[in-house]
């Protein structure tokens, strides 16, 4: 998507994946490869699952977005100085307007990392005035809530595990877990909650139609895939690594080719 954006606007824009997990010892220091990149000339990174919380004590300033959601996807390395956003809330907010669901008053959340803590931030700048969340790593969890009761006083915010789902009202289910990516292809929750009157908004969009994504759509819901997120958030980094708005009918192109 970036570097065909770039070429319908005659920049010249390279973007490289580096895996961690691949390109250096699975024992690698998050701290020696933010260096390496800054003084290999970088202008910047979009950071990815598990990283999005973990660099936070890495940047020199954080966006007012990026500091109150508490994750980063976006860094810029400016003079000197490593500068955190975060635009997955804006590719979330993108993503449920473009389904119709930006009205919704309540919602599960499954997932308190990065992702999920910018889904529930676009969410509650909607209409959202109830959320229900769930993540097995409970202090990740406590963390979240007591974030977003201080951000958002008025709003309903309540952690809740998986034997309780059936005894809360939600509209619909945000899935921000990485279950159901190509490397753990099971389903985060039981398919018995995915009922006709709920929307399910999946955030992963390697596979495009995940398990949980294939099972929504056979019971009726309403769906959102990863891919309207995923464009936006990238149309969003791309204007901070260039300073030139993208055409996201463009990026909508490259990413479904």
């Amino acid at each position: 998507m970036h570097i065909k954006e770039g070429e319908f606007q005659g920049l010249h824009v390279t973007y490289n994946l580096i895996d961690p997990l691949e390109d250096f010892n699975p024992k690698f220091n998050l701290a020696d490869l933010l260096s390496k990149l800054e003084n290999d000339g970088y202008d910047g990174i979009n950071v990815t699952h598990p990283f999005k919380q973990n660099i936070l004590p890495l940047l020199d300033r954080l966006s007012t977005e990026a500091k109150e959601i508490g994750a980063v996807n976006t860094v810029l390395f400016r003079d000197g100085k490593r500068l955190g956003f975060n635009t997955d809330w804006i590719g979330f907010s993108e993503a449920v307007k473009s389904a119709g669901i930006e009205k919704s008053v309540s919602a599960l959340l499954l997932g308190a990392g990065g992702a999920g803590a910018a889904s529930a931030y676009a969410a509650f700048k909607h209409h959202l005035q109830t959320l229900y969340f769930y993540d097995p790593v409970e202090d990740r969890a406590n963390a979240l809530k007591t974030k977003l009761k201080l951000l958002f006083p008025q709003k309903i915010i309540q952690t809740v595990q998986p034997e309780k789902f059936h005894l809360t009202h939600f509209d619909g289910i945000i899935q921000a877990t990485p279950i159901g990516m190509k490397e753990n292809p099971n389903l985060p929750i039981d398919p018995k909650h995915l009922t006709p009157d709920r929307w399910l908004a999946e955030l992963i969009y390697f596979p495009i139609n995940t398990p949980l994504l294939r099972a929504a759509k056979e019971m009726g819901c309403k769906t959102v895939d990863g891919s309207t997120m995923a464009i936006h958030q990238a149309s969003a980094a791309f204007e901070l690594f260039t300073g030139a708005r993208a055409n996201t009918q463009h990026m909508t192109e490259s990413f479904m080719s």
